[in-house]
């Protein structure tokens, strides 16, 4: 799971593709371990979700590893949208 600020949430397979700990992708962006071609790809992926141009987008991408090694993914992605009511109590 990726939020529009560029950090994202990751599960252990995940983890075990591209070499890095889940603590340690917490502290990173999408965009710091995407190989540097495939950033705007990616951009223009989400941007399109965004716009609602798309419901969904498919797409492969290369990650790169923490040892430094080329990761090719196939990725699947959609928008969820979190809708926050806030109330006022008074």
């Amino acid at each position: 799971m990726t939020g529009l600020e560029g950090y994202f949430h990751v599960n252990k397979s995940f983890c075990d593709i591209i070499g890095y700990t889940e603590d340690e992708l917490k502290e990173k962006k999408w965009m710091e371990i995407t190989h540097p071609e495939d950033v705007q790809l990616t951009n223009d992926y989400m941007q399109s979700l965004v716009d609602g141009k798309v419901s969904q987008t498919h797409f492969e991408k290369r990650y790169i590893h923490k040892n430094g090694n080329i990761v090719w993914t196939d990725l699947s992605s959609y928008l969820q949208r979190i809708i926050m009511v806030y109330r006022n109590s008074s």
